[in-house]
């Protein structure tokens, strides 16, 4: 029983980044994807309704409600931003790139803004994670195809993908700091309430002859990325407690390579061996950041 309580955060951990790439795959599959995610974030918004019952108080500080609102604006920058990415970019690119590159972001602001001293081991790390990215562009083992990352790094869906992973390593960052000040099951609804909120003005203007057709094609996908949502996040959260915060925060990288095995095998998306190699990568030096922090 006692190896069994021991892996349960492993297991929640692998099961939630399993969710993550999951519906980020759904959400790359749909038509439209910013008409898609605002309707999943609305489902989410509605699972996470009942929360506030089991909270202690309703209370909240106005440091605690300003980083809830701040931590939305960051989430629904993710969404847009994540929206564009997916439609002209493969997931097997746009997500490990953008997962991969958060944690050395994360890693930065914690050098410049707490002084901290980055260690051998979160200097690895930003190596591997540095390595991986160049190889998520190589297409050929030829000394052309070794050039090439050069000129692709400069793309369209890898420059969305460095802009997603700061806007989620910020995120990071507020809602560590919101999460401390306010009880989750204030907290979690508010992100999942404000988030569709402040999506709601940009997809009423551009995508509001989609939304309908959206849901007539993928309601059943768009209800499971819903749940899938804020699940994973609520199972990480909960395998923090049970576990060190930096072991969970190194398996949560995981996601990296189950994304990119989704977008190369039910996708069908190019390039599959070669952005797998860099999926591990990418992992592992995520893995050693994690480890250091």
């Amino acid at each position: 029983m006692a190896v069994l309580l021991k892996l349960l955060p492993v297991v929640l951990v692998v099961i939630a980044s399993v969710m993550h790439a999951g519906w980020n795959l759904l959400l790359k599959r749909c038509r439209d994807k910013h008409a898609s995610a605002w309707l999943f974030l609305l489902i989410s918004a509605l699972v996470c309704s009942p929360m506030p019952l089991f909270a202690g108080g309703l209370s909240i500080s106005a440091l605690g409600l300003m980083c809830a609102v701040l931590g939305s604006l960051m989430g629904a920058l993710h969404f847009l931003l994540l929206g564009f990415g997916y439609q002209i970019g493969d997931l097997s690119h746009v997500y490990p790139l953008s997962r991969g590159l958060m944690p050395v972001l994360t890693l930065a602001w914690a050098v410049l803004l707490l002084g901290e001293r980055p260690s051998l081991l979160g200097l690895s790390g930003i190596v591997l994670v540095g390595v991986g990215a160049y190889v998520l562009h190589v297409r050929e083992a030829t000394p052309r195809g070794l050039i090439r990352p050069l000129k692709e790094l400069g793309s369209r869906p890898s420059q969305i993908a460095v802009a997603l992973a700061f806007v989620l390593s910020v995120m990071a960052l507020v809602d560590k700091v919101g999460v401390s000040l306010v009880e989750l099951a204030i907290y979690v609804p508010l992100l999942y309430t404000l988030r569709p909120a402040f999506l709601t003005p940009y997809v009423l203007y551009a995508k509001r002859g989609i939304i309908k057709a959206e849901w007539r094609e993928n309601k059943w996908a768009l209800v499971v990325a819903g749940v899938a949502c804020p699940l994973n996040y609520l199972m990480v959260l909960y395998a923090f407690r049970m576990a060190e915060v930096s072991y969970v925060t190194a398996l949560r990288q995981l996601s990296v390579v189950f994304g990119v095995l989704m977008g190369w095998l039910l996708l069908g998306e190019s390039y599959g061996r070669i952005r797998f190699l860099a999926s591990i990568l990418i992992f592992t030096g995520a893995f050693l950041i994690g480890m250091a922090m």
